[in-house]
């Protein structure tokens, strides 16, 4: 994945996508093979090392993955703190930057339980993003969301990724947020890349889902798209 180039991940539930993300973190180590950022192959690594690494990474986690004890603001502000980034005036403005780029300026003295589910999606995005990294991981960014709010987030990451000229990479088992968001598609079936490219190419291969792209490709043909 390149910088400022967006993949999606593809495939049914189980299939590994979750997974892969846990092994580019360094979560997991892999039995075989190797995983190269920037050249480098993680694998290799010792935990300071790999400590270091992921400071060019943020995620965004499937249920956003908040601290319940802590307000809007403080779990933005966290990373910044827990890696001692700045004074706590320049903390506060970072944080206040990052939320009114997602649009949560006014809701930062909440608690996560008061929060909907799009709300605690933008929280999570800030606070992958206020470190500024240069990596971005999602999983399963829109489940559980309603169709405007769906389309409201990949909007948002769409622009954020833009904006920090980030790669981003994307596990998704929705066809519509893939399409939506990725500048590729990559479909993943038990633990193995099936297909990779742009969508159109994509569609080409023999899979349920790639029918799907294919479909919903057909769809936007007829609407002018």
């Amino acid at each position: 994945v390149k910088r400022g180039e967006t993949v999606a991940i593809i495939g049914e539930s189980g299939g590994g996508k979750s997974m892969l993300l846990r092994h580019i973190m360094g979560l997991i180590k892999p039995d075989s093979g190797h995983i190269f950022i920037n050249s480098t192959d993680i694998t290799t690594l010792n935990d300071r090392k790999l400590d270091e690494l992921r400071l060019q990474m943020g995620m965004l986690f499937q249920e956003a993955a908040l601290f319940d004890s802590m307000d809007v603001f403080e779990n933005v502000a966290f990373p910044l703190r827990e890696h001692r980034t700045g004074s706590e005036d320049e903390i506060r403005l970072r944080v206040v930057e990052f939320l009114v780029k997602v649009g949560l300026e006014e809701a930062a003295h909440l608690y996560p339980e008061q929060l909907s589910g799009g709300m605690k999606k933008r929280v999570g995005l800030a606070r992958a993003l206020v470190m500024q990294p240069k990596i971005m991981l999602y999983d399963e960014p829109t489940s559980g969301l309603d169709l405007v709010m769906r389309d409201e987030i990949n909007a948002l990451i769409n622009a954020l990724n833009e904006a920090f000229n980030v790669a981003a990479l994307i596990v998704t088992h929705d066809i519509e947020s893939a399409l939506a968001v990725g500048d590729k598609i990559a479909l993943l079936e038990d633990g193995i890349i099936q297909a990779h490219g742009l969508a159109a190419e994509v569609a080409q291969y023999d899979h349920p889902m790639a029918k799907k792209i294919e479909e919903w490709l057909l769809i936007e043909q007829k609407r002018g798209h």
